[in-house]
């Protein structure tokens, strides 16, 4: 049966919403990457101290290996293997809020789970239910259970659980299947979760054996096939880091459609951000929430918010700061010193949410902060005491050799209070500050 790709620009959109949805971490998104865990399996000894390497196994033969295909193939095995059972997605509901392990047999559940899952209404239902089955059937376990291989097989073969049939099963399945091989090479082209695949492929020794699944699509007619074939090998073969390549290029996805969608409108809403009044600011700034244009943001943008930075209203002021601080400084290289220096005039705002987000959003996250970040950090650690600003300052200057000199000057010169900053001190640096010396410190 042809295991065709899904469109990827119908995933990226489904992607994007789910991290929204999970976390503020779209400034993240550039800066994070999953660490996958190490899965130690025993294996049986080819020679003394050497594990055996997986027993080769041919790709599994379908039309994908013939003619490669990115027609979307749809949910239909998802569909066929999943019945519409509303009694059945009753019961597991209840297995699931009482945990009722003991009195159901592995095949008991297996089938429940079958039946009940496309009705199951448990909230967050395809991380707990597919981590159940591969954390308890699958992954550490030598052999693993094809009963469970297959559920989540046919799982992964719809969006809401794919995510998790792939980093809580499919990856950590020691063997990998032809089958299962095949199903790993599909959605990596997709660029999704190529990390996570290769780490489990490598894991399970298994290179060769996912290479053949590839060779179909590298030796098509098919350009785009090819090229998706090609990335994903060279970051088997580790040419590229391929979490932080699938990063990339989803969020040059996320810019082109947002470009193409609201393009005509970037220049009304820049004129309105710089010279409208708070209300039509306002309305701007909501517009572009709702529709998350930020992606789109260009270094005109910079001078744009420099300009919204001294609204009189607190709230344009401190999405001035989180914007600026997120879309421009955040893990961006370089950061721009317009950018840098709006951060800091709005540091010492008069409004506490303001100053908040110029801390987190800005100043801690400056690469090479210079001396006039590291004390205005210093300066806010210091003084002012909200509890998350002062944690956020002192993460920032975590390794920061200026802080520490000046937090020693000002600990002879007695500027800030003595115990405040022995304090920040010990907070920063996880050890005490150094005895007081006869001269400051220059």
């Amino acid at each position: 049966m042809s295991a065709k790709l899904k469109n990827v620009s119908g995933y990226g959109l489904a992607f994007i919403l789910g991290i929204i949805a999970t976390s503020t971490y779209l400034h993240f998104a550039s800066s994070q990457e999953e660490t996958a865990p190490v899965v130690t399996k025993t294996q049986p000894a080819a020679e003394a101290g050497k594990p055996a390497p997986a027993e080769k196994q041919p790709p599994a033969t379908t039309k994908a290996n013939q003619e490669p295909s990115l027609q979307p193939a749809g949910n239909s095995l998802f569909l066929s293997f999943f019945p519409d059972d509303p009694e059945a997605g009753k019961r597991l509901d209840e297995f699931w809020v009482h945990k009722n392990t003991s009195k159901l047999t592995d095949t008991e559940f297996f089938e429940l789970f079958r039946k009940g899952l496309r009705r199951c209404t448990v909230e967050h239902k395809g991380n707990f239910l597919m981590q159940h089955i591969g954390g308890k059937y699958i992954w550490n376990l030598q052999p693993d259970n094809e009963t469970a291989l297959d559920i989540v097989y046919h799982a992964s073969f719809d969006e809401e659980y794919k995510y998790y049939a792939v980093y809580s099963s499919l990856s950590t399945a020691n063997p990998k299947s032809p089958k299962v091989l095949q199903r790993l090479a599909e959605i990596a082209m997709e660029y999704n979760q190529m990390g996570r695949i290769i780490w489990g492929v490598k894991s399970s020794r298994q290179e060769t054996d996912f290479e053949d699944c590839l060779n179909p699509y590298l030796e098509g007619e098919n350009p785009e096939m090819r090229e998706r074939a090609g990335i994903v090998l060279k970051g088997l073969h580790g040419e590229i880091d391929p979490g932080k390549w699938e990063q990339e290029w989803k969020k040059q996805q996320r810019y082109e459609r947002t470009r193409n969608e609201f393009g005509d409108k970037l220049p009304e809403l820049k004129e309105k951000l710089a010279n409208g009044t708070s209300s039509e600011r306002l309305v701007a700034l909501r517009y572009m929430r709702q529709n998350s244009l930020s992606i789109s943001f260009d270094p005109e943008f910079i001078h744009v918010f420099t300009k919204c930075s001294e609204d009189e209203n607190p709230q344009i002021r401190a999405a001035t700061a989180r914007i600026l601080g997120g879309q421009f400084i955040w893990g961006k290289s370089p950061q721009p010193p317009e950018a840098i220096a709006t951060i800091l005039r709005l540091s010492k705002d008069e409004n506490l949410n303001v100053r908040s987000q110029c801390v987190y959003y800005g100043l801690s996250t400056v690469q090479d902060k210079s001396e006039e970040v590291v004390k205005r950090l210093l300066e806010i650690a210091l003084s002012d005491k909200e509890n998350n600003i002062y944690n956020r300052a002192c993460w920032g200057l975590q390794r920061n050799e200026i802080a520490k000199q000046l937090l020693t000057q000002y600990n002879l010169t007695g500027e800030y209070d003595n115990n405040s900053v022995r304090q920040v001190y010990r907070h920063i640096f996880q050890e005490e500050l150094p005895e007081l010396q006869e001269e400051i410190i220059e």
